[in-house]
């Protein structure tokens, strides 16, 4: 960060899995972060970009899939529907998640360049 010197924004690639539980949904920016979550640092990260009095934006995703997945969530859920089977979800059907496209994904940072409305959040 501090080697971008000049640079008019920082988008950073944080993830959904920096929120904490909570019975409210759909989430927002302003539900708390999980101080124990193994995406604790990328909270640490947005208030440090914060900080510095950068432009910065922080994309937030849940699970992303296409081409080089290396976590491809998303088989247990098409797996299941291929088969005929019920698709079980989480905590009695309270635990919502959603699957994005990188393609969708890379076309959504790219229209947060220089766009004031995502500065600092």
């Amino acid at each position: 960060v501090m080697a971008a010197g000049g640079c008019d924004q920082f988008i950073f690639m944080s993830s959904a899995g920096v929120y904490g539980p909570t019975g409210v949904l759909p989430l927002t920016e302003v539900n708390p972060g999980d101080p124990n979550s193994r995406h604790k640092e990328k909270l640490t990260c947005e208030v440090y970009l914060d900080s510095k009095g950068l432009n910065w934006t922080s994309v937030r995703p849940v699970y992303i899939y296409g081409p080089l997945n290396y976590n491809p969530v998303e088989r247990f859920f098409f797996d299941r529907v291929a088969r005929g089977r019920p698709i079980c979800i989480p905590y009695g059907g309270t635990f919502i998640t959603q699957l994005g496209h990188c393609e969708d994904l890379a076309n959504f940072m790219v229209m947060c360049i220089g766009n004031p409305k995502v500065f600092k959040q």
